[in-house]
C-alpha cells in the first residue's frame, strides 16, 4: 500500500473508531433507561394500566434492539482499529468471527446464511489486518455472489499442514464447484482474493470437496 492510501486508511479507521464509540455512548444510555422503564412496569404488575402489555412488549424489542446495536457498534470499532497498525498479529478464530458479523447484512440481502467454525485452538498470523479481512471478504462475496438463494456459506478456521488456514465452503441445492469457480473468475472476485492474499504470503487453493476454497499462509508479514 503507499503511503498516501496508508494515511487516508488509518484516518478512516482513526475516525470511524471513534464514532462508534460514541454510538457505544448513545446505546448505554438508551439501554438504561429502558431498563428503568422495565422496572417501573414490574411496580405495576399486580395492577397493571390499560396497554401494559404493550408497553412492556416494547421495552422488550427496545433492549433487543440495543443489545443488536451494541454488537454490531463493538464489532465496527474492532473493525476500524484494525488499521491501527500496517502489520499486527491476529487470531483467526476472532478475525473470522468479526467477518460474519460484519458481512451478515450483506449475506441476508442475498437470502444466503453464513456460518463460522472457529478452530478448537488458537491460530495466530502477523498480517495486514484491513488487508486480510477484504481477501476474505472479496473471496465470500464472490461466493454468494454466484450461489442460488438459501444457500450456505461457511467460514471456517483451520491449519493445512501446520499452516494458517481459512476455509470457504458453500453449500446449497444444485451448487457444483465447477461452476461456482467458473463464476468467480468471470467477475474477477478470485482474482483480485488471489493478489490480495499474495501480497499477505498467501495463496489459494482449490477446495472441490467444500465447494469452495482455502486461503493459506506461508508465512509471515515483518
Amino acid at each position: 500500500m503507499k503511503g498516501s492510501e496508508a494515511r487516508e486508511v488509518a484516518f478512516f479507521g482513526r475516525i470511524t473508531a471513534s464514532f462508534t464509540h460514541e454510538v457505544k455512548n448513545i446505546l448505554a444510555i438508551i439501554k438504561e433507561s429502558s431498563g428503568l422503564m422495565e422496572d417501573l412496569l414490574a411496580l405495576t404488575r399486580e395492577q397493571p394500566f390499560p396497554h401494559w402489555e404493550r408497553f412492556s412488549h416494547r421495552v422488550s424489542v427496545i433492549q433487543q434492539q440495543v443489545q443488536r446495536g451494541v454488537g454490531l457498534a463493538t464489532r465496527l470499532n474492532r473493525f476500524a482499529h484494525s488499521t491501527d497498525e500496517a502489520i499486527a498479529r491476529v487470531d483467526l478464530n476472532e478475525l473470522a468471527d468479526q467477518l460474519i458479523w460484519l458481512s451478515e447484512r450483506f449475506a441476508r440481502l442475498k437470502e444466503m446464511t453464513l456460518k463460522l467454525t472457529p478452530a478448537e485452538y488458537a491460530v495466530p498470523l502477523d498480517t495486514s489486518p484491513i488487508d486480510l479481512q477484504m481477501a476474505v471478504f472479496t473471496l465470500m462475496e464472490g461466493c454468494w455472489n454466484q450461489l442460488p438463494a438459501q444457500s450456505e456459506v461457511e467460514l471456517r478456521v483451520a491449519r493445512s499442514e501446520g499452516l494458517p488456514c481459512l476455509v470457504i465452503a458453500c453449500r446449497g441445492e444444485g451448487v457444483a464447484f465447477a461452476d461456482l469457480k467458473r463464476g468467480l473468475e468471470a467477475s474477477g472476485a478470485l482474482q483480485l482474493s488471489a493478489d490480495i492474499a499474495a501480497g499477505l504470503h498467501g495463496k489459494i487453493v482449490d477446495q472441490p470437496e467444500a465447494c469452495g476454497f482455502a486461503l493459506v499462509f506461508s508465512g509471515t508479514l515483518q
